[in-house]
């Protein structure tokens, strides 16, 4: 049968959440595994109340640890080690100082943490009758877990027993001192810390008193200056007894080597002279001798040999080599050189003025023969005495060589003598030595053990903390929110990805692959002239006013009836179908109001109830009526007509009838029904099936083969996704079905 086009449904602007037929985006760019971003925001937001209610419990949680924990306070003090009292020490100590390296300031740490030192602060602050004061009481917590630890162990240790393995070792508590469980316990709640690279120590101690905190912290810094005190004293003492001892070990032994040293000198007649023995003496002079008498004889032969020069010469060699210098020139020789050389320039100052035929420049020429002929004669006599004193030089250097080799040849039975003479002379100086530095140690030591000198000095005193230190209260609360929110988030994505429901447009695109129709927000509404026929009230008019404007049900309508003309037959009738996989999601209700909204538009409408567990539409438009389709004979159909409700009115026609619900059901594959059925094609344009939901039973594919077209109603959280999957995936209703609408109400 074709619609004519000038009665298609006339509704008004229809709502924003209707979409009419679109196909989902994945499905129309061909699918695809990347990760969808707004998918997974949708998830956060639907699971957003759990992690928030978690959020809120962890920092309940952490309120209530807040209130049963007992709060403790922190004392903190720091020492620096001083390297300048470092070197104040050294120049009183014996045992020099380390240096400040980090392997020294990290030994400063360990001794500050070393049980000796907290077994002084235990006995200075009597902390074994205080013990109590230390005690930190455990948080409810830590007892609570405590107690289901013990619990759930006995139990395991009753259903299957004590496993076998060695026997725990039993602990001696006697032998355990009380002062010595009190300094554990000191030393588990102190710590100590470097402050970055430098001479820093801080000392930090945790207690349940401010007051005991600090009176800890100081009587720390008094216990550390002490063992260090205590330390130099014994390392000075120590030292002191040893270099007594050393030093006496070493006098004796000196004294013994200077006895060895004289035996031996006595014995071997090695008489010192000057410090040295005479043998060494003799050969020292006779050697200076020779190099002495060897300069002389050298610088004679020098003499001798200059004054042959000159004479070899002539006299103008003889006054140039005077006047050059001559250490050998007597007086006499001096003086008539200058005389000569007088002479000389008078003649040839006359000379040049007079010529050389002047009486004067002859008279001149005579004197100045007469004094070469002297200078001559008086360097050929020093010549003479020069010869004399080398050839003498030269007889005492041989003599002086022959007498050391006498003496060298006389010395030469006495090396091993001199050799073992040596040694001792070593020994003897070394032993001294020792014992002059042993000695100098000794009262070095001896000053140190009396100066009370610490290479470290306290420079912050600890003070009484004003707040306590731990718990933070905000690191708590910080702590229970983040772990809630953990623990919450957790089982948001755990039930997320359980996640059997279809509550959004994308979750039936996605689950499902169905284009949706449309989406009702909220919970809708009879259309009026239902209203009016199922409470004939005061209040009838009025609510059938408001719906039959309810613009919800009329965007509705209008998007089914556009979905499922796309299926209408060549001829007779649409006959469409609202199916649900649950009672109760609102299929009756969409099936009424689609029926008397196509009637009020001038539709010939037919309703047929076939719901044999509820016939709702039966008992609202024809509570009366006992006919049905499957009793229906003839060409004659018994028909309901709802007057009031369109114009030709809707028609309604239960399935069974009341006595007898499943009858329809059961005879829906009879040709008699399948005439009756068609005899109602022929009579309307559409026809609305009210069909049973698929989890009553398999009634509703009875009726699949007369249907055209169906939409999924599906109403949020109500049925699983699978459940509706199923229904989609069925063999007679797949092929039939549209698209789904999502009910919200």
């Amino acid at each position: 049968m074709t619609i004519a086009p000038d009665r298609s449904l006339q509704i008004a602007a229809a709502s924003p959440r209707i979409d009419g037929l679109r196909r989902p985006e994945s499905r129309r760019r061909g699918g695809g595994d990347d990760l969808d971003v707004g998918l997974i925001l949708k998830g956060v937001r639907r699971q957003v109340v759990i992690a928030i209610v978690f959020a809120i419990a962890g920092v309940g949680v952490a309120l209530a640890h807040l209130m049963t924990i007992q709060p403790l306070y922190t004392a903190h003090a720091t020492i620096l080690l001083d390297a300048e009292r470092a070197e104040l020490l050294d120049l009183v100590s014996a045992l020099p100082t380390a240096v400040l390296g980090d392997a020294a300031i990290q030994s400063e740490v360990e001794i500050l943490k070393s049980n000796d030192v907290a077994l002084r602060v235990v006995d200075r602050l009597d902390l074994v009758e205080r013990r109590e004061e230390l005690t930190v009481e455990p948080p409810m917590i830590d007892s609570l877990v405590a107690s289901a630890r013990s619990f759930v162990g006995h139990t395991i240790e009753a259903v299957i027993g004590t496993p076998d393995g060695p026997a725990p070792v039993a602990v001696d508590t006697e032998t355990t001192s009380p002062e010595r469980a009190v300094a554990s316990t000191v030393r588990n709640n102190l710590t100590v810390d470097r402050v970055g690279r430098s001479y820093v120590i801080e000392i930090s101690y945790e207690a349940p008193s401010a007051v005991l905190a600090a009176e800890i912290a100081r009587a720390y810094t008094s216990a550390y200056l002490a063992f260090q005190l205590e330390t130099n004293a014994s390392a000075a003492e120590s030292a002191v007894n040893w270099l007594q001892d050393r030093v006496g070990q070493l006098s004796t032994e000196s004294v013994e080597a200077y006895r060895a040293l004289e035996q031996f000198r006595r014995e071997n007649n090695l008489v010192s002279v000057g410090g040295r023995s005479l043998s060494e003496q003799q050969l020292s002079e006779v050697m200076s001798q020779l190099i002495l008498a060897e300069a002389d004889a050298a610088r004679a032969g020098a003499l001798w040999r200059q004054r042959e020069a000159m004479l070899s010469d002539g006299i103008d060699a003889a006054v140039a080599g005077l006047d050059a210098g001559d250490e050998g020139a007597s007086p006499t020789l001096a003086r008539m050189r200058t005389e000569y050389l007088d002479a000389e320039t008078r003649r040839s100052a006359i000379v040049a003025e007079f010529g050389e035929d002047h009486p004067e420049a002859a008279r001149l020429g005579r004197d100045l023969h007469r004094l070469a002929g002297l200078v001559m004669d008086e360097v050929r006599r020093q010549a003479l005495r020069s010869r004399n004193a080398y050839e003498a030089e030269e007889s005492r250097v041989v003599a002086l060589r022959e007498g050391l080799t006498a003496a060298i040849a006389g010395s030469a039975g006495d090396e091993v003598s001199l050799s073992r003479l040596s040694q001792l002379e070593q020994a003897n100086e070394a032993y001294q030595a020792m014992y002059r530095d042993a000695v100098t140690r000794m009262q070095k030591a001896i000053q140190q053990r009396s100066v009370p000198i610490v290479a470290a000095r306290v420079i912050s005193e600890p003070d009484v903390p004003p707040d306590p230190s731990s718990p933070s209260k905000a690191r708590v609360l910080a702590a229970g929110l983040i772990l809630g929110l953990l623990a919450g988030g957790g089982i948001g994505v755990l039930r997320e990805s359980r996640r059997d429901v279809i509550d959004t447009r994308d979750d039936a695109e996605r689950l499902l692959d169905l284009d949706v129709i449309g989406t009702l927000p909220r919970k809708a509404k009879l259309f009026g002239p239902l209203v009016a026929k199922r409470r004939r009230s005061i209040f009838a008019r009025r609510r059938k006013t408001r719906a039959q404007n309810d613009p919800v049900m009329l965007a509705a309508s209008r998007a089914i009836k556009l979905a499922v003309d796309e299926r209408a037959p060549g001829g007779g009738a649409l006959t469409l179908a609202i199916v649900s996989a649950r009672e109760g999601e609102g299929k009756t209700l969409l099936s009424l109001n689609l029926a008397a909204r196509l009637a009020e538009n001038g539709f010939r409408t037919l309703l047929i109830d076939a719901d044999p567990y509820r016939m709702t539409a039966r008992r609202l438009l024809a509570p009366d009526t006992q006919a049905s389709l499957s009793e229906a004979a003839g060409e004659e159909l018994p028909l309901v007509w709802c007057e009031g409700i369109g114009d030709p009115p809707l028609a309604v026609l239960p399935l069974s009838p009341p006595s007898r619900p499943f009858a329809g059901i059961m005879q829906a594959g009879t040709e008699r029904f399948a005439s009756a059925f068609e005899r109602c094609r022929a009579a309307f344009d559409y026809i609305v099936v009210d069909v049973p939901a698929a989890a009553a039973g398999p009634e509703h594919e009875a009726l699949a083969r007369y249907v055209d077209a169906a939409v999924v109603l599906n109403r949020r959280r109500h049925a699983r996704a699978t459940e509706v999957a199923d229904l989609v995936q069925n063999s007679e209703w797949s092929p039939k079905v549209v698209g789904i609408f999502l009910n919200r109400g």
